[in-house]
């Protein structure tokens, strides 16, 4: 998780992390990067372009941040 953070942080302009935290499920595979706001879509696809992933809606069970994008580490 610290690895990715530093590694987008670096690669995108305007992009804080404003939270870290687990998510309720630990079995995810790969990762998931979630508009939260609706208005990161360019973002959202930049970051699975860039790092791996899916884009996906917010996974049931899981909670809302206040953030405009989320992204769950999952397993590789």
């Amino acid at each position: 998780t610290n690895t990715l953070e530093k590694e987008i942080v670096s690669k995108f302009e305007n992009v804080e992390v404003v939270m870290k935290d687990k998510a309720v499920k630990n079995d995810y595979q790969g990762n998931l990067v979630i508009d939260l706001s609706g208005k990161n879509t360019e973002l959202v696809k930049n970051i699975t372009d860039n790092f791996g992933g899916v884009v996906s809606a917010l996974p049931d069970g899981e909670t809302k941040p206040e953030a405009d994008i989320l992204v769950i580490v999952g397993n590789k």
